[in-house]
């Protein structure tokens, strides 16, 4: 029987066929055995680039979370309590991701305050001073209509505050009681609204 002068499937050698039904597809055992695992990985890559393939995979996901997820979720919150150095990483980490995506980050501040505006105002007013009455405070919300009397931002961090300011006075009846930003509190400070207003005018 005449060898055969064939090309390695692998290493694109040429070769002499000498096998008894002339089927060698690879010059050496080496080069078979690669060329067996490339196919199989070529296989699974198209795989999973099936997309009924990927949809019954993530649901067979979902399903597996569900049952061990909140296992999973336990181990990690304790390795992220007892590692220092693994909660230093995610903290560099954390800041970095921000700095290089600071309108990204933005818009998903934004979103979440827009999603959970309810959560939001509900913490808001449990951070205020406990003094105030919880009803008096959700008055005073309803009343400013969730909105800046200042600035006129509407939504976001508003927090309880003085018209006129306790240490120089003021009380805490509903008339001496207003809403303002996480900006316009601050600068605000012990100033009464009227030299708040003249310290306004003057930064501009």
């Amino acid at each position: 029987m005449e060898n055969k002068t064939k090309i390695c499937n692998f290493c694109s050698n040429s070769f002499e066929d000498n096998s008894r039904n002339g089927n060698k597809l690879s010059c050496s055992p080496e080069c078979r055995i690669k060329f067996k695992r490339l196919t199989a990985r070529n296989r699974a890559t198209v795989k999973r680039q099936d997309p009924e393939y990927r949809k019954l995979q993530n649901e067979k996901i979902r399903e597996l979370y569900k049952k061990r997820g909140h296992l999973y979720n336990q181990r990690k919150k304790d390795k992220y309590a007892n590692d220092i150095e693994l909660r230093e990483h995610c903290k560099q980490q954390a800041k970095k991701w921000h700095r290089n995506n600071l309108e990204r980050h933005a818009e998903n501040c934004h979103n979440w305050y827009v999603d959970n505006f309810d959560k939001v105002t509900e913490k808001n007013m449990k951070q205020r001073d406990r003094t105030l009455p919880a009803d008096l405070v959700r008055q005073v919300y309803e009343y400013n209509h969730y909105t800046c009397t200042h600035c006129g931002k509407y939504g976001g961090k508003l927090t309880v505050e003085h018209i006129l300011p306790v240490i120089r006075g003021g009380t805490d009846d509903f008339d001496n009681l207003s809403l303002a930003c996480g900006n316009c509190n601050p600068r605000k400070g012990r100033k009464t609204l009227t030299e708040y207003l003249l310290y306004l005018q003057e930064s501009i």
